[in-house]
């Protein structure tokens, strides 16, 4: 018997001893994958192509002083945010870096920040696996925001920041130091987009539920919370230009706002349908954010040691509440801007990716198709971008073929995105001095009810002297001239059924991928 016994030990202890080597194993090729993700990423920021509102960006940030950036917020801004990331992207372009990188730079070491921080915050709250598998959740659903010049990779980082610092407050770790450093992270995300102000939501609300289970309030971490929102002091000098764009902005809220935000979590699974199902799928995505979340707590308090029931309710509540925050985002939007989209509440994607993983590992017990499924999310992280680089090249390609085109002669461009990126990348060439735009608010409002692209390229012209046309110059121009038509352009241009209604001939010359080429006629009035 004590020989059967002292076998059974030792077994147990080859199986504890190499279920311990598989586990480490696992964590360094987990933490390799990390690296070599990151360094795509950064290689990616060189090479994307600029979308519209990363164009609008990098025009604010290459400004040539930080005086002449804030005059540009304050009186004809065309990136409607406050001004902390433009400085930062600002301060970027000061070292020389190549300029589309230094401007999508803070984006990038915000999601390097959310990666280490919300990994650390869910095995604290949860376990290694859980922590992974949220990882990798959040780089298949936001790696495009993480490289975009633009705040929401920073609000995702100082939003997971934000967390392990409360999480240290609540756990009596470091206090002093967290505390300051949570009042300022939030701070940060309040001075780096409007709605960044929700963030302090969570936390406030988690406090305040558990100062009613305490009956007293823990005042150091309310005071932290609270002194956060000194920052919106911030916004008030850029407030009167942001809001030039609201009476007439190309988006309105809605109801329906929420229904997408839920359903934007398997986009890509059942696309575009009917507004019956995507509520449908809100409601299966929060029943399982619910359900998940309670999971995750109750299997925390089992097999954590000497667990604090008051402390895991509090965190759990707290991930519960940033699930929530595209409910808020609807609501503030629906009371103060008047516009609503989802990314700008992009930090809710971090409640949403711990209550999914930690109701699947609560369900999934076999710790080896955890780890399966850990990695089948890293394989489709960079199969994912791989496809994003393949159709950034043909993008550019194409963007390319209309820049030679341009090039040939003056061109009347209704794409925002193509003009912007002619101008943007191939300063002082020919293409760019023929890139001509032609600026209506009153006929764009009359077309599309909005002005806003309109809008913002006249404040561009202030910016960067862009070459802008009026309705009456752009009919009295040479017969040389020529339009280009895109026909997935949103909003649609007013210009060409302006052109046709003036009885100013157009006649098809190419077709360049999705742009129509159009040689334009000399005759027509205004």
């Amino acid at each position: 018997m004590p020989v059967e016994l002292a076998e059974q030990q030792a077994s147990m202890v080859v199986d504890a001893t190499g279920e311990d080597i598989r586990s480490r194993w696992a964590r360094y090729a987990f933490a390799a994958f990390l690296a070599g993700y990151t360094g795509l990423l950064a290689w990616f920021c060189r090479t994307k192509f600029m979308a519209f509102d990363e164009l609008l960006s990098f025009y604010t940030d290459r400004a040539p002083s930080v005086a002449r950036m804030v005059a540009i917020q304050r009186e004809f801004p065309v990136s409607l945010d406050p001004l902390l990331f433009h400085l930062a992207a600002h301060g970027a372009l000061q070292f020389g870096l190549a300029p589309f990188f230094a401007v999508r730079l803070p984006s990038l070491i915000g999601a390097v920040v959310m990666v280490v921080c919300i990994h650390r915050f869910t095995r604290r709250l949860s376990d290694r696996v859980t922590a992974a598998l949220v990882v990798v959740g959040l780089l298949i659903s936001n790696q495009f925001h993480m490289v975009e010049a633009r705040p929401y990779g920073v609000l995702l980082g100082l939003a997971a920041l934000s967390l392990v610092l409360w999480q240290n407050a609540l756990r009596g770790e470091h206090r002093k130091a967290s505390l300051l450093g949570l009042s300022l992270s939030l701070g940060a995300a309040i001075s780096s987009h409007y709605f960044g102000i929700l963030l302090v939501l969570p936390f406030a609300i988690a406090e305040c539920l558990r100062a009613m289970r305490r009956r007293t309030f823990d005042l150091g971490l309310s005071a932290a919370i609270l002194a956060s929102l000194v920052f919106v002091a911030g916004w008030l000098p850029f407030l009167a230009g942001a809001h030039q764009y609201k009476s007439n902005y190309y988006i309105k809220v809605q109801a329906s706002d929420l229904a997408r935000a839920y359903t934007s979590v398997f986009q890509s699974f059942i696309g575009a349908h009917a507004p019956a199902l995507e509520w449908l799928t809100c409601a299966i995505v929060l029943v399982a954010v619910v359900l998940g979340a309670r999971k995750g707590y109750l299997r925390a308090m089992q097999t954590q040691s000497a667990p604090s029931s008051q402390g895991l309710h509090t965190e759990w509540t707290c991930v519960l509440l940033f699930a929530l925050l595209p409910v808020a985002g609807v609501l503030l939007a629906w009371a103060a801007s008047g516009a609503f989209e989802i990314r700008y509440v992009v930090e809710f994607s971090l409640g949403i990716a711990i209550c999914l993983a930690a109701g699947l590992v609560a369900i999934v017990r076999n710790r080896s198709l955890l780890t399966g499924l850990v990695f089948a999310g890293c394989m489709l992280t960079v199969v994912s971008l791989a496809k994003r680089v393949q159709q950034d090249r043909l993008d550019r390609a194409l963007l390319q073929r209309v820049a030679d085109q341009t090039a040939g002669s003056p061109t009347l461009l209704t794409d925002k995105e193509e003009y912007l990126w002619i101008h943007a990348s191939q300063d002082q060439s020919a293409a760019a001095a023929n890139a001509l735009w032609v600026a209506d608010i009153r006929r764009e409002i009359a077309a599309t009810g909005s002005d806003n692209i309109d809008r913002t390229v006249l404040n561009l012209n202030a910016i960067a002297a862009l070459p802008v046309l009026s309705y009456g110059d752009a009919l009295r121009h040479p017969p040389t001239l020529q339009i280009i038509v895109n026909d997935r352009s949103e909003p649609k241009n007013w210009l060409p059924s302006a052109l046709a209604g003036s009885g100013r001939k157009t006649t098809p010359v190419q077709r360049i991928g999705t742009d129509q080429v159009y040689q334009v006629e000399a005759s027509g009035t205004p």
